[in-house]
């Protein structure tokens, strides 16, 4: 079977990290959203998250995770884009 790419919607991933050490945040939350939308997912053992078949438009994009600051940031995708996200959280210790 080939794989199709599919040119009408976007696809996102990326990994959620921590900012010293750069390990991956097992379960950090991360949220795509906006007025029509909202995607959200927990990231695995490695930080890794994905969202596929996101409608182009501009969305709101947030992370947390439990003892870190919070991330928000806006992120634009277009029909057939693929997004790569490196998020980087930090703390005060």
């Amino acid at each position: 079977m080939v794989g199709v790419m599919d040119t009408t919607t976007a696809y996102v991933t990326g990994k959620v990290s921590d900012l010293d050490y750069n390990l991956g945040l097992k379960g950090a939350h991360v949220a795509f959203k906006n007025e029509q939308y909202s995607f959200n997912t927990i990231c695995k053992g490695d930080g890794i998250f994905t969202f596929g078949h996101i409608p182009s438009g501009t969305y709101i994009l947030t992370s947390t995770f439990i003892g870190f600051y919070s991330l928000k940031d806006t992120v634009t995708v277009k029909p057939g884009d693929v997004v790569k996200l490196k998020i980087k959280l930090g703390t005060d210790y």
